[in-house]
């Protein structure tokens, strides 16, 4: 894989988000926010691999995950205007087949596809199964931990701003009160991770996030593997 890869595939993305511009003002803040946090994943993943002292090529594969790895939230916002996949769509497999159907990796080795399809396709996994090759197993924790990682500032973005400034999508669609489910609260306090279903407000949900930041699986490099508010 080369930059120009890179390059050609970054082209495509960015004219794929302009087939959703809308002059509708929810539509284009949801759509804004997914490109915006698209392009700061690219960024965060970069800086996880020159941590990790990976080569160059590797690096060109994990910033092509990054660029692809949200590309069926557009069409899951479009079809369902949300982005909680449990009432609508698995978004990480939505986004491997348009990858599929619009030959985005058409260019680059098989190899090179194989791991980048999958990465995009199982990035939002609760877990990650220890049967995975070693290769596929650093991907994966890498695009979790750098979407984590930018997620935090989504949330932080979105609770500090007045209700008409939000992206409506942003919320999950759970009421804002200042609860949080007893269930939520149980497995924290038994340091467990807990999944989105068991959050009923959007007090639950920035809980649910420290949570499963501290735990070492979504939003940590132990043995569930890397970040991700697993938005399912």
């Amino acid at each position: 894989m080369n930059p120009e890869n890179v390059t050609a595939i970054r082209e495509w993305f960015s004219k794929y988000c302009r087939s959703f511009d809308s002059e509708d003002d929810d539509i284009r803040k949801n759509m804004a926010l997914k490109e915006e946090h698209t392009y700061r994943v690219c960024s965060n993943i970069l800086e996880l691999c020159r941590g990790e002292s990976m080569d160059d090529g590797h690096m060109l594969i994990a910033e092509t995950i990054a660029l692809l790895h949200d590309v069926g939230r557009f069409e899951q916002y479009r079809q369902f205007k949300t982005f909680r996949d449990g009432i609508s769509v698995n978004h990480a497999e939505l986004g491997s087949r348009i990858i599929e159907d619009y030959e985005v990796l058409a260019s680059l080795f098989p190899r090179e596809r194989a791991i980048i399809a999958h990465s995009v396709e199982h990035h939002n996994a609760f877990a990650i199964p220890n049967t995975l090759p070693e290769q596929m197993q650093l991907f994966l924790k890498l695009i979790r931990d750098a979407d984590k990682l930018d997620i935090w500032r989504v949330f932080v973005e979105y609770f500090g701003q007045p209700e008409e400034e939000r992206a409506s999508a942003a919320g999950l669609g759970l009421p804002d009160k200042p609860k949080c489910s007893p269930s939520v609260l149980e497995q924290i306090s038994s340091g467990k991770m807990v999944r989105l279903s068991k959050a009923c407000y959007r007090a639950g949900l920035h809980k649910r996030t420290c949570s499963n930041a501290a735990q070492g699986g979504p939003g940590g490099r132990g043995n569930s593997g890397g970040s991700g508010v697993r938005w399912k």
